[in-house]
């Protein structure tokens, strides 16, 4: 067996920005919300509604360490640094209640599939508790890259030196123009 050299014992990926977890959680949430949205409960469902109420609980649990990541980089409580990271609790505990519509939901569908295995459709208020969890995480996927835009904007103001701010943007027109800039002499 080869002893790892040194440059492998430290040869670890860079840990991954708030940004980068919060672009990747948004596309989580999207994988989650499209899952629910082609899901249709049946008697027989209890498993896809186990499965689905993990996932809201994962999506939870990750928009938390999206938070605890940006506070770890102890940037100044800025008011857009602030709404970004209340957003992201906010759709975390929105994803907690989803879960908690799921499981509910799939503790009615097991009991009544066990209670009468002949039945075929879902129990009464199945449907709801699943629309319920759908709309609870509706908005997530945008929350998360808004947040993740204003964490990008403010890490980015606080990285330029001062002279490098812009102190007015160029107008918008003059960003698409055609004609070539005019020869200084």
């Amino acid at each position: 067996m080869t002893e790892p050299t040194d440059g492998q014992l430290f040869d670890m990926p860079e840990p991954r920005t708030p940004v980068e977890l919060l672009l990747s959680l948004s596309g989580n949430y999207t994988r989650h919300k499209d899952a629910l949205a082609l899901f249709r409960p049946t008697h027989a469902s209890g498993p896809e509604l186990g499965a689905h109420a993990n996932s809201a609980a994962q999506l939870a649990h990750e928009s938390l360490a999206a938070v605890k990541a940006v506070q770890d980089q102890q940037l100044y409580a800025s008011a857009d640094l602030i709404d970004a990271t209340v957003r992201i609790k906010q759709i975390a505990y929105l994803s907690s209640e989803a879960a908690r519509h799921l499981a509910e939901a799939q503790a009615v569908v097991t009991a009544a599939s066990l209670a009468n295995p002949e039945r075929t459709g879902p129990p009464d208020g199945v449907d709801r508790q699943v629309q319920l969890a759908q709309e609870l995480t509706a908005l997530a996927p945008e929350a998360a890259v808004e947040s993740a835009t204003g964490i990008a904007r403010e890490t980015l103001r606080r990285r330029l030196p001062r002279q490098e701010h812009p102190t007015a943007w160029p107008p918008p027109n003059s960003l698409l123009s055609t004609q070539p800039p005019a020869a200084t002499s």
